[in-house]
């Protein structure tokens, strides 16, 4: 347990509420459901009804759909991969695949030859450019 320095921090709980209980004693009390009741009468906003809350939720529905529309732009959406983010994907299913009962030493062999396909594929373009 911390102690604490400050004499004010070290007081007694049945000190505090019998400083809380004189406090509060002094006060003027109301009772609870005056208490809860305290804002009824002021107008915070009106109701809606159930036609307005169907009206913004169909509008909310067309400006979703136009926004998905602009996202959808077929020339913007699809960018083919680099080889490395390609060869980095299989080394992911490489790892994957090591570490998982599921798949046998002849899906690690497929990936394994298929990532040195892509590798020399990429090297013989490369000699070409050169």
């Amino acid at each position: 347990m911390i102690q604490s320095t400050d004499e004010d921090d070290n007081v007694a709980l049945a000190e505090l509420v019998a400083h809380l209980q004189r406090s509060t004693a002094t006060e003027q009390r109301i009772e609870i459901e005056e208490f809860i009741g305290i804002d009824d009468s002021v107008a915070v906003c009106a109701l809606a009804t159930e036609e307005e809350i169907l009206a913004e939720a169909e509008s909310n529905n067309h400006n979703t759909d136009d926004e998905n529309e602009d996202q959808q732009d077929p020339e913007e959406q699809f960018q083919p991969s680099t080889i490395f983010e390609a060869l980095n994907a299989i080394t992911v299913l490489q790892k994957f695949v090591a570490f998982n009962d599921q798949f046998n030493t002849d899906d690690t062999h497929t990936l394994r030859s298929m990532k040195r396909k892509m590798q020399k594929k990429f090297e013989t373009r490369l000699k070409k450019t050169d």
